[in-house]
This record gives C-alpha cells, sequence and structure tokens, in this order.
C-alpha cells in the first residue's frame, strides 16, 4: 500500500506561511488541532481585509506557472 502524509500540528508554521488556499491530506480523526488551526487562520485572514498577493493564481490561469 502507498505511503500518504498527513499533515500535523508541527506543519503549521509551514503551512501558515504559504500563499495555497489548500493543503492536503489532514484527519480530524488522526491530529484535529492540526485542520481547526488551519482554518482558523484561513478564516482570519478573511476577516482582517489585508489585501492578498493574487498573481500566484493568475499565473495558474494563465498557464505562467
Amino acid at each position: 500500500t502507498p505511503q500518504v502524509c498527513i499533515f500535523s500540528v508541527a506543519d503549521l508554521p509551514l503551512l501558515m506561511g504559504r500563499h495555497e488556499l489548500f493543503a492536503n491530506k489532514f484527519y480530524v480523526t488522526h491530529e484535529p488541532a492540526a485542520l481547526h488551526c488551519l482554518d482558523e487562520h484561513i478564516y482570519n485572514l478573511t476577516l482582517s481585509g489585508e489585501p492578498r498577493d493574487s498573481s500566484l493564481y493568475q499565473n495558474y490561469m494563465t498557464g505562467n506557472k
């Protein structure tokens, strides 16, 4: 069977510093705090109203990775 990496609380500093909006894989039954903390971080970014750099996503949409 293939091995799959699962994010944990130890990965949060790395994940919170990235521009991507998605991360795969979290398991709520494995380490629920990791998913809940990242969810709260994204929620707080939304509420802060601070502008986000959307160039990463614009480049993906135009094929300029």
